[in-house]
């Protein structure tokens, strides 16, 4: 299927992809191809092994996120959708992941939106893939702020324990966590942290879009 059935051409050319060179841990574009990780990774340890985005997080696709989260245009689910899988489909299957899991958000945001957007995305990937996608077992215990005001440590605060775990996640050894947009990884490195508990040591990361900070 053509990838202008869900973009026209004009925002094509404004979207932009995740290209080489990227930080090998969780692959943020870099300036120059000599360094393999970004500044955040060399500073600080995360607790996935990778992590790959789509796009940056800019322009068009950032506008579509925003519509797509707070303006109920559900469609835009099948773009992302469509790009993970002619991006990464192979990368996914490469990993022979037991289960897929979004990233959840707060009962309090979920009613408001009216639908948590990354389990839209999760649940589709998980169709085209032949893999289990599970939003029953990570739980976002704690009402964050968002953290898109906040500098590096200031969200390592805020999300710190925000995750609780069923204890059915440990007949699980490989997952793929799944979320719309990746920064410093705080939310990542702490769901990752909290499914670590259970017995989980093999995680894997995907995001829609990823910062540049």
């Amino acid at each position: 299927m053509e990838n202008e059935l869900y973009v026209c051409k004009n925002c094509k050319r404004e979207i932009e992809y995740v290209e080489e060179p990227v930080c090998k841990k969780c692959g943020k574009q870099l300036i120059s191809s000599d360094e393999e990780y970004c500044s955040d990774c060399k500073k600080y340890n995360h607790e996935f092994i990778q992590q790959k985005a789509v796009f940056t997080y800019k322009g068009a696709v950032r506008e579509s996120i925003y519509k797509y989260k707070y303006k109920n245009q559900r469609f835009f689910a099948d773009f992302y959708i469509y790009e993970v899988m002619n991006l990464y489909g192979r990368w996914i299957e490469s990993l022979r992941v037991d289960v897929i899991i979004p990233i959840p958000v707060h009962e309090d945001r979920r009613r408001k939106r009216g639908f948590n957007q990354t389990e839209k995305i999760a649940f589709g990937l998980g169709k085209k893939l032949s893999i289990p996608v599970r939003n029953d077992l990570l739980f976002r215990n704690k009402k964050t702020i968002a953290q898109k005001e906040l500098n590096y440590l200031e969200r390592r605060k805020n999300m710190k324990s925000a995750f609780e775990v069923y204890d059915e996640a440990c007949y699980y050894t490989r997952v793929l966590l799944l979320d719309d947009i990746y920064t410093t990884g705080a939310t990542m490195d702490e769901a990752s942290q909290a499914l670590k508990k259970f017995g989980i040591k093999k995680i894997f990361c995907l995001s829609i879009c990823i910062g540049n900070i």
